[in-house]
């Protein structure tokens, strides 16, 4: 499941349409009764909540099949928090960090790791950068393609020059991170991060008309993101 960064938005658009997603619906159903239980809804108002909801938006919805687990949602909603995407800001330290090195999937691997460690730390407001999330999901947010053993010669790459340190809960620490620096790029953590970088470093993107992210300049005729342009679609 690609990483959600916004996840009270994520939460609104399943409260208008259902699940986003197929194969993580555990998951959102935690967000959804985290997203209540911030909402000032108590524990018997979460659970009807969330069978109203699967009543509505699942097709095998059985009450007794799934009564452990909202029970088990409701109660990790007192300790779950959501996340929100912040703007966070990348600073000329921290470029000139990344572009002494000089292969270019490094380079994007190393922004990516920089934006998730300082989205991580914006909701978290830990004593050091973390980045919690899996390799493959840090991969695809770098918008390249990487053999399997490229990806791990990359991961050990970063860790034996000191860019980033494993942990045992099988996190990583950034330890590039400059804060007192002039900020050069300001953004939005999503699932386009890498294009910031891209644009920096001269790329063609023009921001999405309804929107405003990023998107690849391809040709004259791209005015929208994708999730726009199909929504537009689909009024027509």
């Amino acid at each position: 499941m690609p990483i959600i960064f916004d996840e009270y938005e994520h939460v609104k658009r399943m409260l208008k349409n259902g699940f986003q997603t197929t194969t993580n619906t555990k998951f959102e159903l935690q967000l959804l009764a985290t997203y209540l239980r911030e909402d000032g809804y108590n524990d018997r108002e979460i659970e009807n909540e969330l069978h109203t909801f699967l009543k509505k938006y699942s097709s095998n919805y059985n009450k007794v099949k799934y009564y452990k687990i909202i029970d088990e949602k409701v109660k990790k909603s007192k300790n779950f928090k959501l996340k929100r995407a912040y703007v966070v800001g990348i600073t000329k330290s921290e470029l000139d960090t990344i572009l002494k090195e000089d292969n270019y999937k490094c380079q994007k691997l190393m922004f990516v790791y920089l934006v998730l460690a300082k989205y991580y730390m914006s909701n978290n407001h830990t004593n050091k950068y973390y980045v919690g999330c899996k390799d493959n999901d840090i991969f695809k947010l770098c918008d390249m393609y990487v053999r399997k053993q490229d990806k791990m010669d990359l991961m050990h790459y970063l860790t034996k020059k000191g860019y980033i340190t494993p942990t045992l809960s099988m996190s990583s620490i950034v330890n590039y991170v400059n804060e007192d620096s002039e900020i050069i790029i300001s953004l939005v953590p999503d699932e386009d991060m890498v294009y910031y970088f891209e644009r920096y470093l001269g790329g063609i993107f023009i921001e999405c008309e309804v929107c405003g992210k990023l998107v690849k300049k391809t040709n004259n005729r791209v005015k929208y993101c994708k999730n726009c342009a199909k929504k537009i679609k689909n009024r027509n």
